[in-house]
């Protein structure tokens, strides 16, 4: 946590929203360290980090169950969690505590890394760590595309601040770094990226409304296969509404076949002369 403290960005950038009340936060400090690292425009860069921020503020804001399910997911996963106990006994075994030194506590620190939580997953953990990586690529992939679309044609250098994100992502970055720790969930940088294009792919379909709408509802979000075939999940939804256009026509004429035959049975029945 002390080592994520002095690399996060912003508010949310874990991907995860724990504000209080959607805002656009920047940690003066790492934001400052951030932009001089990429020996790009100071100014081009923060504002690129700026827009990131507010477009995840924004869905977070408009999307209500977002935050919550994701906390959710966690949460039900953290529930089925098993700790070792025996590595837990052997690393704090220090005989006399006047022994317990910084560099001891280094040392006991360095012998739980990987031991403590047990690697052994339940189905339903499985289960819940693929639903919370689609989520998360998803959010990331939303925020990378609808800030290249707001920064595209106004920052110069807005490819290579992209890229720059790709290759913090493909670092670890505090995002990989939490999930890995706490959950084990390794977030692959090319999910997100698929998860990008995705976005890109409906909105040149669907236009911005079409595209955001998929987000108002959990059960109309696409599963980690539609990411990875923006073109298929297209086609497909655009085959069901065709299906539904045909089977409603189908329906009415049905519907008219039937009054017709029974108006033919009045019209041939008893006194029909």
């Amino acid at each position: 946590m002390g080592e994520i403290s002095a690399e996060v960005v912003s508010g949310d950038e874990l991907g995860l929203q724990l504000l209080s009340s959607p805002r656009v936060v920047l940690l003066p400090t790492n934001a400052e360290a951030f932009v001089k690292g990429l020996g790009l425009p100071d100014e081009d860069t923060l504002m690129y980090v700026v827009v990131r921020e507010a477009a995840r503020q924004r869905l977070f804001s408009a999307v209500k169950w977002l935050g919550p399910q994701m906390l959710a997911l966690i949460e039900h996963y953290a529930r089925e969690i098993t700790i070792d106990t025996t590595a837990l006994g052997d690393a704090i075994d220090i005989g006399d505590v006047s022994e317990m030194t910084p560099a001891r506590l280094a040392e006991v620190s360095e012998q739980l890394q990987g031991r403590l939580f047990k690697p052994t997953r339940t189905p339903e953990q499985e289960s819940i760590l693929a639903r919370l990586e689609t989520l998360l690529a998803l959010v990331e992939g939303w925020v990378d595309a609808v800030a290249h679309e707001a920064c595209a044609q106004w920052l110069t250098h807005e490819p290579a601040l992209l890229e720059a994100v790709h290759r913090r992502r493909a670092a670890g970055g505090p995002t990989g770094k939490i999930t890995s720790a706490l959950l084990g969930l390794q977030l692959h940088p090319r999910l997100v990226r698929e998860s990008a294009r995705f976005w890109q792919v409906v909105l040149a379909d669907r236009g911005v409304a079409g595209r955001d709408g998929l987000w108002s509802h959990p059960d109309l979000m696409p599963s980690s296969a539609d990411v990875e075939d923006p073109i298929g999940f297209v086609r497909g939804e655009q085959h069901e509404e065709t299906d539904a256009d045909w089977d409603s026509e189908l329906t009415r004429l049905l519907e008219q076949g039937d009054r017709g035959d029974e108006d033919r049975g009045r019209d041939e029945g008893p006194g029909a002369d």
